[in-house]
């Protein structure tokens, strides 16, 4: 059942369309390829070994992470993907195989290569915003940092780097930090101006 979802996703996308904050074109979703995550999202919840570990081996969940990468704005495919993830780990399968699902995704890489994407700055105010996928990024980087606390390299050491590599350990304590920080100082109830610093809390 995964495969037939993973060729759906891979398929050509529809024409594109203009973007309406870089007035630049790009290639939406459609609604093929949103029904395949969730129908995705759907078979992962029951949470059953032979489903994760089939998806597991197929990639799916890099071509997911690939989908979000380019579709920085698709809040559903972004909730759908941290549900899979939330599934996975919070499943009864070996600490192992969660770790191996993981890993086959590239989730590490794909999340650090999406923080490095540029601000969004308005021409008309110069104000900046994060990219769309970053609330995503944070959520699900926050989630698999929680994860480490199970494993330690002498477990799979190829896995084990694969995941927590020295890229992704530079990111947790770069870009996530800074990030949680901003975001606790936000809920604290500090208020968000048109100043240069809280222009960088998104």
């Amino acid at each position: 059942m995964v495969q037939p979802i993973k060729t759906i996703l891979e398929g050509e996308s529809s024409e594109p369309i203009k973007n309406q904050f870089s007035q630049s074109m790009m290639l939406p979703l459609g609604r093929a390829k949103l029904r395949a995550v969730e129908l995705l999202s759907s078979i992962v919840s029951l949470k059953k070994p032979a489903i994760i570990n089939a998806a597991s081996e197929s990639g799916v969940m890099v071509t997911v992470l690939s989908l979000i990468t380019s579709h920085p704005w698709n809040n559903v495919i972004q909730l759908k993907a941290h549900q899979i993830f939330e599934d996975v780990i919070g499943s009864e399968i070996s600490k192992e195989e969660k770790l191996r699902f993981v890993a086959t995704s590239d989730c590490s890489s794909h999340l650090v290569k999406m923080a490095q994407s540029p601000d969004i700055v308005f021409s008309t105010s110069g104000n900046r915003i994060r990219n769309g996928h970053m609330g995503f990024v944070i959520k699900l980087a926050n989630l698999i940092v929680k994860m480490k606390g199970n494993y330690s390299a002498s477990d799979d050491e190829q896995t084990f780097e694969r995941v927590f590599s020295a890229e992704w350990e530079k990111f947790v304590e770069g870009e996530l930090e800074n990030s949680n920080e901003r975001n606790s100082k936000n809920l604290g109830g500090r208020p968000t101006s048109t100043t240069s610093e809280d222009e960088e809390t998104h």
